[in-house]
């Protein structure tokens, strides 16, 4: 058994060794925490001020819902939130960060919003910015279907597709669509058979589904048309793409659908954010091309929320071949991923891809994922500063897949996850001679199979503590630590809930009542508020 000092001093030795290696991979990154008795990385609001002053969270219409979440990185989750300064009505989900508010009919005026959080820890967190409620066509813009007649982008005089304002400049707005289908402009860039719509800095940054209504993104993947359908080899699934430098994109209530090989696209662009979002129905291969609802491409990319989306599931289908992950990531830093629900995947739901540094993969839930659910994958850049916790996932072949190549995996934190499988199927540890393990720790989770310790540690394959290491040497399985984890095949329900109501709260994705105490709360609101 692992002494609890023993953890608390490979995680001091893990700071040294990620300051340098973060250097080297170039990253944007967070300080570095020197209390051994504190959470991995410092406690951090992150997506107000980085995103600019185009930021959505800045601006409101009046009489509209204004519904945002902040976000936190690093901290010992779970959270609390408060609202310590906000114009009346507005109120925060303490569990969770999202803010709702209907803005007053008075308009070009700024209200004052500080927002705080504070971790299991009592470490805390605030921001303050301003919200201005305008009902400026220089702000907001207006889309609807059904839109006829003088169209002048006003709420009251919609215009009726994205191709109407594409190519004008709308540089920075904030788009409302009201409910209808809607597709993207095909703009005629060739990438791995797909045509590619590009957001430049004369496109609208945000891109937001009306309150309550249903809009959906068609990007017309038809199956039945071969490669090059259109006779140029331009397969007709559109691929919206964020290049290099355009940064503070934001989606919001939208479903995006018929997707051909990729979804959204990242490449070198910062502080993407997708809220609220479902994504269905792919037409995919069986190539190694990275395909993907959201994708990272290799291009230094930071500061990333994606949080409260649906990937797959009922009424979704994904065909023509099992490559196909929900979110992939190359050079990915300061990322959070959180409380999305993943089902039915036929590769990864959660594919953390080379050149990883400081991510948190927080409270998702994976059902039925048939490759890897939680993949964290060195590559030839490493990863490095990884914490996936409180995640559930059932029913996935590999629940949890380590896996180092040519690259370092190294200070990767598992730790309140929940792994669900009726048959032998557990996380998966593999290495490759080329590279190594170091300070890997797995605590607190529930690992719920029926598979036995068998084997010789150091060979091929073999397994313990309910996983399975594959071309693992002696050192590389001793770097790996395993540390107060519960494992069994009798510890939880069909829905992952554990059996001995003792256990919540210390093992696996389930909160208990203790994690909120007065203690950990932050001061009370000013009694013009409510938290919900």
């Amino acid at each position: 058994m692992v002494t609890k000092l023993a953890l608390q001093n490979a995680k001091n030795k893990s700071y040294r060794v990620l300051v340098s290696a973060i250097i080297s991979m170039a990253a944007v990154v967070l300080p570095l925490c020197d209390s051994l008795l504190a959470a991995n990385y410092p406690l951090n609001i992150f997506n107000i001020e980085g995103t600019g002053n185009d930021n959505r969270i800045r601006f409101a219409y009046p009489g509209i819902e204004y519904r945002v979440r902040i976000g936190a990185e690093g901290g010992t989750y779970p959270f609390s939130w408060q609202l310590q300064q906000a114009p009346p009505g507005m109120s925060i989900e303490a569990a969770t960060g999202r803010i709702t508010w209907v803005p007053p009919a008075a308009y070009d005026t700024a209200h004052t919003v500080t927002v705080s959080v504070r971790d299991k820890e009592g470490n805390v967190s605030s921001k303050s910015y301003s919200i201005l409620i305008t009902t400026s066509t220089d702000r907001f813009l207006f889309i609807d279907a059904a839109a006829t007649g003088t169209k002048t982008g006003s709420i009251a005089q919609p215009f009726a597709s994205l191709s109407e304002i594409w190519d004008s400049d709308h540089g920075g707005k904030i788009i409302y669509f009201r409910s209808g289908t809607y597709t993207i402009p095909h703009k005629n860039n060739i990438i791995r058979h797909a045509s590619k719509t590009n957001i430049f800095s004369t496109n609208p940054k945000s891109y937001l589904g009306y309150p309550g209504e249903t809009v959906i993104i068609d990007e017309e993947c038809d199956p039945s048309i071969p490669d090059g359908g259109d006779g140029a080899g331009n397969y007709p699934g559109y691929l919206l793409n964020l290049f290099g430098g355009v940064h503070g994109v934001y989606f919001e209530n939208l479903i995006f659908d018929n997707i051909y090989y990729y979804g959204l696209s990242s490449y070198g662009s910062n502080y993407l954010t997708v809220l609220n979002c479902r994504f269905r129905n792919a037409y995919t291969s069986d190539l190694s091309e990275n395909q993907s609802y959201i994708n990272y491409m290799v291009g230094s990319s930071s500061g990333h929320f994606i949080a409260d989306n649906t990937f797959g599931g009922e009424e979704s289908s994904i065909s023509g071949g099992s490559n196909f992950a929900a979110i992939l990531t190359y050079t990915f830093y300061n990322g959070v991923i959180e409380d999305n629900i993943i089902t039915g995947l036929p590769n990864s739901g959660i594919f953390l891809k080379s050149g990883i540094a400081c991510v948190f993969v927080r409270h998702n839930r994976l059902f039925s994922v048939h490759g890897s659910a939680i993949n964290l994958y060195a590559g030839d850049r490493g990863a490095n500063g990884v914490e996936a916790c409180f995640n559930l996932m059932k029913d996935c072949p590999a629940p949890i897949y380590l896996l180092n190549d040519v690259g370092n995996n190294i200070n990767q934190y598992i730790y309140r996850n929940t792994v669900v499988n009726t048959t032998a199927d557990g996380p998966i540890i593999r290495g490759i001679s080329s590279g190594y393990f170091s300070n890997v720790i797995f605590s607190n989770n529930v690992f719920h199979n029926v598979l036995a310790d068998v084997g010789t540690i150091g060979t091929n394959s073999f397994s313990r503590h309910r996983c399975l290491f594959s071309y693992i040497s002696v050192d590389e399985y001793n770097s790996v630590t395993f540390y107060d984890n519960l494992e069994g095949d009798n510890l939880v329900d069909s829905n992952g809930h554990l059996l001995n109501a003792a256990d919540i709260g210390k093992y696996g994705w389930q909160t208990g009542t203790e994690e909120y105490t007065s203690e950990s709360m932050p001061p009370a609101s000013p009694g013009n508020l409510t938290v919900k």
